[in-house]
């Protein structure tokens, strides 16, 4: 019943290049759980939050888009914290006008451990191909693992 996610987000183009940078700031929070004891009493309050800080780079080159992210994570519940680096990356093909094709892998890189926890970071790869029959229709699909 508590809970906000707040982000800041700045992209740039780089002067005289395709590459654009970009910075990602977010913050999610959540108060107001209590913890109880055995009889039921409430005995304190539990809070997790979580704080990630992302700088992309993507740039086009000619029939090839390219994206790399590169991120830390802090992660708090209650009294332990635990901190990951990961990174995103991307590709995308022109195979021709009306057809391209592209693939991704998310958050690859550090477990994260949070007190005597340690967890591998949710991500996972993707893959698609889009068809543009017409300016105005785009047919995707994307198979994701």
């Amino acid at each position: 019943e508590d809970m906000s996610k707040t982000n800041i987000f700045t992209a740039s183009p780089l002067r005289y290049s395709n590459v654009k940078l970009a910075a990602n700031l977010s913050y999610f929070d959540i108060g107001g759980l209590g913890v109880y004891d055995a009889s039921g009493n409430k005995t304190s309050d539990f809070k997790r939050n979580s704080v990630d800080l992302g700088i992309t780079a993507a740039g086009n080159f000619g029939r090839i888009s390219l994206g790399l992210t590169i991120k830390g994570i802090n992660e708090k519940y209650g009294s332990d914290s635990g901190r990951a680096f990961a990174a995103d990356a991307g590709i995308i093909f022109e195979l021709m006008r009306s057809v391209s094709i592209g693939a991704s892998m998310l958050n690859t890189g550090t477990k994260l451990k949070i007190g005597t926890v340690e967890k591998k970071l949710t991500g996972g790869t993707k893959a698609g191909i889009c068809i543009k029959p017409s300016e105005k229709v785009k047919i995707n699909c994307v198979r994701a693992s």
